[in-house]
């Protein structure tokens, strides 16, 4: 499945959508500014949060899930989110933005 081709060769399909993903992965992340990124969550975590400064862990969770920019697979979502050391003492597990946004850097 080469650029050009008309035909697609299905004996090869597994391994050129393997080779066309990966493609558009790494131009996917070279076309990604971290420092961007960073503050293009945190800014989306202020908005939903209800004080400005914390936020619930499932709210950041979708967040990070709905983040366009982010091409994060479930686990990798998840080893993030386990970074952000929410506050086990309330019921909603509540997130520091602050302190969340030095793991996103």
């Amino acid at each position: 499945m080469k650029f050009g081709y008309e035909s697609i060769n299905v004996n090869n399909f597994d391994d050129d959508l393997y080779a066309a993903r990966y493609e558009l992965t790494c131009s996917r992340i070279m076309d990604t500014s971290l420092p961007d990124l960073a503050e293009l969550v945190v800014k989306t975590c202020v908005e939903k949060s209800k004080d400005g400064k914390h936020i619930p862990l499932r709210k950041l969770r979708n967040i990070l899930a709905e983040c366009k920019q982010l091409c994060l697979t479930a686990f990798q979502l998840a080893v993030l989110v386990g970074f952000s050391d929410p506050d086990t003492s309330s019921t909603e597990m509540m997130v520091d933005i602050e302190k969340f946004s030095v793991v996103l850097v």
